[in-house]
């Protein structure tokens, strides 16, 4: 199994993408430590995986400093270490409006959230565990402009470059990436009649899988794109675009 002895910790991980994600690393042997701020959701999560071996539940807010930094003592004294962070924690309820309609303190809950929680809990990270692998859960969202929504687009285009940015200044230590699932059915974004282009949670595995294996550090990964890469017959590779170059060509264009 791919993450045999590794230990992950999750955020969260109580409903979508995040229980995915959890389902996909424990099924490949790693330890997962299950983060979250509605404990019900923690444990409904943990009922779904084969067995509660290997299984740590924590209930934490991440725009909290204090129950982040708990949160990451308690994992790390269970534990004795975090080898992959993977920030899952995110939304874009309060930035979901015209422009005209939002105001500064939306915007500071979208970033809070989506930005600051995801440095809150890295740094929390490194300074008490080694991990060597970090992945940022981000978002179709972090390429494009999508109407009444933003707030949330300027967060995830801000997380894309916190991964570009720690994939160079982490580079001796730890593989950093970024990987946006597409348009998932969530609570943000709930599939609907006219978007058919919605996918399941679980959908994220086969570009999650990829991530996990890849020794290449500040790339960003779009789960629609791997699907089309795999259909031509190309190499996984592909799909992986340095964040870094916004002008990027693959083989997709040949």
């Amino acid at each position: 199994m791919l993450l045999q002895g590794q230990r992950v910790l999750i955020t969260g991980a109580g409903r979508g993408i995040g229980r995915a994600i959890a389902h996909i690393c424990h099924a490949e042997g790693a330890s997962v430590a299950l983060a979250a701020r509605t404990e019900a959701q923690l444990h409904e999560t943990a009922s779904m995986l084969q067995t509660n071996e290997r299984v740590l539940i924590h209930v934490a807010d991440v725009t909290d400093a204090a129950q982040v930094e708990d949160m990451v003592r308690q994992v790390v004294a269970k534990w004795g270490g975090i080898d992959i962070l993977i920030n899952n924690a995110g939304g874009s309820q309060a930035g979901k409006a015209p422009l005209e309609e939002l105001d500064s303190e939306d915007f500071m809950q979208v970033l809070n959230l989506n930005v600051v929680a995801v440095h809150r809990v890295t740094k929390a990270v490194l300074q008490q565990a080694q991990p060597t692998r970090i992945i940022n859960i981000s978002s179709k969202a972090g390429k494009v402009g999508l109407p009444n929504f933003s707030f949330y687009v300027a967060s995830k285009h801000a997380l894309e470059g916190l991964t570009a940015s720690w994939a160079e200044e982490l580079k001796d230590v730890a593989i950093v990436n970024s990987i946006s699932p597409g348009m998932v059915d969530t609570i943000s974004f709930p599939k609907a009649p006219g978007r058919p282009g919605v996918r399941s949670a679980e959908s994220i595995k086969d570009g999650l899988m990829l991530l996990l294996r890849t020794n290449v550090t500040g790339h960003y990964l779009h789960v629609d794109e791997l699907d089309d890469v795999r259909r031509r017959g190309l190499d996984e590779s592909v799909a992986l675009k340095p964040i870094n170059e916004a002008d990027f060509v693959t083989q997709l264009s040949s």
